[in-house]
Formats: structure tokens, sequence, C-alpha cells
């Protein structure tokens, strides 16, 4: 055939088709020499390149048509070359041939996938690197598909030898799964296991190095101990993460006080595994204990709204309060009425009232301790968050005060906001109106009228 189209060229004095504009026609032998990503005799064939693991999605190929891809595997590679096909239309039927140095056809081929299903995928054991990979996809039903190539690498140091490498289809990575007791990106940092209630004596860190541990968590609340020495120039820093080793910047929970005994307490705790990391901002040896635990929600938010049952897990509300944690209370708060409550680090208890008559309103809240703090909002027809409220108090003042002046005749709702755990007692008052001030007044003058005018009148 290409002898024919040689002499065919030779005779008409030009290139087939004139090499379909994507190629330059050789004088002599008026053959094409097609541009990049052009083939065929005429430079009638598009390849499409493929960048390494990235996705062209929602192609077409019509029956008995070729669509072509090609892929350079760089040099040095030591892994496999993945090529995968998936249809995403429901009826045709795609089958995908790959080819080294030139493009497939359906009877010449290095690797094919040509069966019936939606998703093809051919891996390539250590690929080749002198030549492109030409991939084409025959529509032997015309459908609609999507295709990626990617390149596998091997894992960063093999693991280390204390894991197994996997492949992150999603992100094209390769990840490695750490055997028990050891973590990191290449399962190079050996992590101690914290059994539960149970003291690991002994241990100690060098300035600015870390130790790791981990430890499996069952329970909606555990805490962290760390015990140091006696030494005061010792300085050890807590952070925790859960399913990975924490950093200086990455991390859900910290301890970094200058603390001789510094702990953490969890009282939101996923079930699974956490893993802590003992910094030392200075050298210090010391003993590590975790404590796992379960804790009824916000600590069933006080006496007067509920107690925790014998589960430990589930709150018995009083018939005033509703909500897992008893955090909200379901009649109107009564005025000039103590209400104590408590709430954990991060919760909300939730209250409301109605004003009844005129004159302002004031809402006072009372921390039993002064090293607690809450925070008191108040909002109109909603309950508060801490972006959308009408009124706030949330500074250190151990005795906070809310007043609203001329309120509407409908429902204000209270939010307390735990910023750390803390208890509190809580007051509605609404003053009298001020008509009643010049009432009160001229009071005497119309009684002193009244009796006047009924004397005068007998």
């Amino acid at each position: 055939l290409f002898v024919l189209l040689v002499v065919v060229g030779v005779v008409l004095g030009k290139c087939l088709n004139e090499c379909n504009g994507h190629g330059t026609c050789e004088p002599v032998t008026f053959t094409c020499s097609c541009e990049n990503n052009w083939s065929g005799q005429d430079c009638s064939t598009y390849q499409l390149p493929l960048e390494n693991g990235v996705p062209v999605n929602d192609l077409t190929v019509n029956t008995r048509v070729w669509n072509y891809f090609h892929i350079q595997v760089t040099e040095g590679t030591r892994s496999d070359l993945v090529v995968e096909v998936n249809q995403t239309s429901l009826g045709g039927d795609v089958d995908t041939y790959i080819r080294v140095g030139d493009l497939p056809s359906r009877s010449v081929w290095d690797f094919r996938d040509i069966s019936t299903g939606s998703n093809a995928k051919i891996e390539i054991e250590h690929p080749e690197t002198e030549s492109p990979y030409y991939i084409g996809v025959y529509g032997f039903l015309s459908a609609r598909y999507n295709i990626k190539a990617y390149i596998k690498t091997d894992c960063p140091d093999d693991c280390s030898g204390h894991g197994s490498c996997d492949w992150d289809s999603v992100n094209n990575v390769p990840v490695c799964t750490c055997d028990l007791g050891w973590s990191g990106e290449t399962c190079n940092s050996n992590v101690k296991t914290l059994q539960n209630d149970t003291l690991l004596e002994g241990q100690s860190v060098a300035q600015g190095s870390w130790e790791y541990y981990q430890f499996m968590n069952t329970k909606n609340t555990f805490t962290v101990e760390l015990l140091q020495g006696e030494v005061s120039e010792e300085d050890c820093d807590l952070y925790l993460r859960y399913a990975d080793l924490p950093s200086l910047v990455d991390y859900d929970y910290r301890n970094v006080q200058v603390n001789t005994n510094p702990h953490l307490q969890v009282t939101d705790a996923k079930r699974g595994i956490y893993y802590l990391g003992v910094h030392g901002f200075r050298q210090c040896a010391f003993s590590v204990k975790f404590t796992s635990y379960n804790v009824c929600p916000n600590g069933c938010s006080g006496a007067s709204h509920g107690t925790c049952g014998s589960d430990d897990i589930t709150c018995d509300c009083t018939a005033r309060f509703t909500g897992d944690g008893c955090e909200t209370m379901l009649t109107s708060l009564p005025f000039d009425t103590n209400m104590t409550g408590s709430v954990f680090a991060n919760a909300w208890n939730h209250y409301h009232f109605t004003p009844v008559g005129t004159g302002n309103i004031i809402v006072n809240l009372v921390q039993d301790d002064p090293s607690m703090d809450c925070d008191l909002y108040v909002r109109l027809n909603e309950e508060p968050t801490k972006r959308y409220f009408d009124y706030r108090e949330n500074t250190f003042a151990n005795n906070m005060t809310i007043t609203i002046e001329d309120p509407d005749s409908t429902d204000y709702f209270i939010g307390v906001l735990g910023y750390s755990a803390c208890s509190y007692t809580m007051s509605t008052h609404m003053t009298q109106g001020l008509f009643l001030v010049p009432f009160l007044i001229l009071l005497p003058i119309l009684v002193s009228l009244f009796l006047f005018i009924f004397l005068f009148i007998h």
C-alpha cells in the first residue's frame, strides 16, 4: 500500500490529500512528514497526547472508528504503565489496543482488552522508555468513554521495610500502608502503643526531637496525661492527631503550656487510632498514660437539665429539657428565677423567653468559678450562633449582663457557649416600665384632688 501511494504521489506530483494540512510533503518521494500528534500516510490520524495521571473525559468514538492516544514513559521509571478506559454510556462497546512505537490495529498490537465489560485496565510491567506507547480505542459499537494513563512509581525507601506499597489511583501517587507499630510517609517512625489506663514509664525525648505513640480509642472521651520529672528546666509539649502523626503545624489538639504535668482531654472523640507526639521543647524525661471512658453528651448540661443514665452515654432529661445533652429548654424561662447549668468546651445550652408587659429585660449569668469561661448570646426569634446574634457578652468577666431595651413582644433565645468548660447560674429580670414613674409622682396629687371633690360635693 505504501509503495502504491508513493507511485500515485509521484505520478500526480503531490502528496496524498496534501497531508491534510498536518504535515509537509517530501518533494522527491511525495510522502508526508507529519506534525507532532498526527500520523498516517496523509497525516489524517490525530493522536491525543496523554499526561501522566491526567484523565481525558467525555470522549466519543463511532462504530468502526479509531481514536488514538500516546504517552511517553520517562527513562529511569522503575514501575508499571497503567491504561484505564472506562465506558460511560449505557450502550455501545469499545475495545482498547496498545502498541509500542506505532499505531495499533485490530491485527497488530502488543496489548489489548476486547472484553464486553464497561471498564478496561491494562497494566504493563517495566515499560520501555525509548519509544512512546500508542493507544487505540476502537468503536466496536459507538460509545462514550473516559481514558487515563499513569505511571506507577515505587514507594519511597520501599516503605523502610515496615509496610506495603499501595497505589492511590485518585491522586496517582504511591502510598505506604505501615505495619503495626510504624508510621509516617515511609513507615520510618517507630510508634509505641499505649494501653488504656496503663502508665508507660521511663520515656524521654531530646530537645527538638519527637517521640510518637498510638492508641485505639473506643469511647467518646479520653485523657492523655504526661508526668514529667522534677527538673524545672525540662519542657515537653503534647500534640495529638487522629489517624496520622502530628507535627508542629498539623495536629488536632495540643498543649504547649509550661507545665510539669501537661494533659489533653478530648470530649468529642472519634472511634479509631489516635497518634500522640511528645515534642521536646527542651530535653525531658516523662511517663505517659492514656485513659478512655464514656461521658454523657455535655455532661447532660447540669443537674437541673438532666442526669447521665446507667450506660454512661445517654442522658435522662428533666421534663423541661430535651436534646442529646439536655441542652435545650422546652418551656419559657421564667423571670426572676435562678437557672443553673453547665457546658463543655465548644458546647451550647439553649433557653428562650417572651417579654410580658413593658420595660427592659436584663439577662444575667454568673460563673461558678472565675477560672471558667462561658459566653452569653441572645438572638431574636432564633437560636444564636457565634456568627449570628443580636446581643453578646464574651469577655472574661465572671458576672455577665445583657440589657435589652424596649424589647419586642416576641421570643428571645439565649445561648450559653462554653469557651472552656464552665458551670453557671443564670436569671432574667424585667424592669418596671418608665410610664409608671410619672404616675407614681402624680398619685398623691390625684388622691388629694379626689378627696377635695368628694368633700365639696357633700
